[in-house]
This record gives C-alpha cells, sequence and structure tokens, in this order.
C-alpha cells in the first residue's frame, strides 16, 4: 500500500481477493477506533504473536517480554495478516488472540 502516515495508518498490505457484498456489508460500532480511524470490513490487520523465553505476563508491547533477571532470552515472532469480513462463519479474532497458561507459560 506504502509508508503511510508514519503512525500506522494507509500502510502494509491490501487484500486483493474478492469479498462478497454481504462480506463487505459495514458494521455497527467502531472496531479500534482509540486512535482514529475504525476498523472496516475489507481492510486488512497484522497481527504479531510473540514468544519468549523470559518469565513475563503479557502485555501490550515488545516490552513486557523482556525481564531485567533475563539478559539473554530467545524472542520469537510469528506473524499473520488477515482480511476483515462481516461473515458470521469466518474465524472469531476474539478465538484467535485468547492468551491463556499453559506448563507456566503463556
Amino acid at each position: 500500500m506504502g509508508n503511510g502516515d508514519g503512525k500506522g495508518s494507509n500502510t502494509g498490505y491490501i487484500y486483493d481477493g474478492k469479498l462478497s457484498s454481504a462480506q463487505m456489508k459495514a458494521v455497527s460500532g467502531k472496531i479500534c477506533a482509540a486512535k482514529g480511524d475504525t476498523l472496516q470490513s475489507g481492510d486488512t490487520i497484522e497481527v504479531h504473536y510473540v514468544y519468549s523465553s523470559a518469565q513475563i505476563q503479557p502485555g501490550p508491547t515488545l516490552g513486557a517480554c523482556l525481564a531485567e533477571s533475563t539478559m539473554n532470552l530467545d524472542l520469537r515472532v510469528e506473524g499473520q495478516v488477515m482480511v476483515l469480513t462481516n461473515d458470521n462463519d469466518a474465524l472469531d479474532f476474539k478465538d484467535l488472540a485468547m492468551v491463556d497458561q499453559v506448563n507456566g507459560y503463556y
């Protein structure tokens, strides 16, 4: 798409597939509107899943992956680009973003 505004808007990938008019139907309410524009059907988002060997709690930024007691930690980031649709049969982002603790790790 381009370099955008330097604040995360109008950057990254554009979905070039075809969505039905039902999938493109506008949703009611605002989605992630805290920083200005809201997300709409047809928008793409880039999601990062961060894995850290540090014994930490999940947090909003990469800083949450660091611990002063662990100076040589292992860090892995996996990313996915997703297109947003208005489709009850599509995957639910709440399920994809769920955080759980397993064997002492988040």
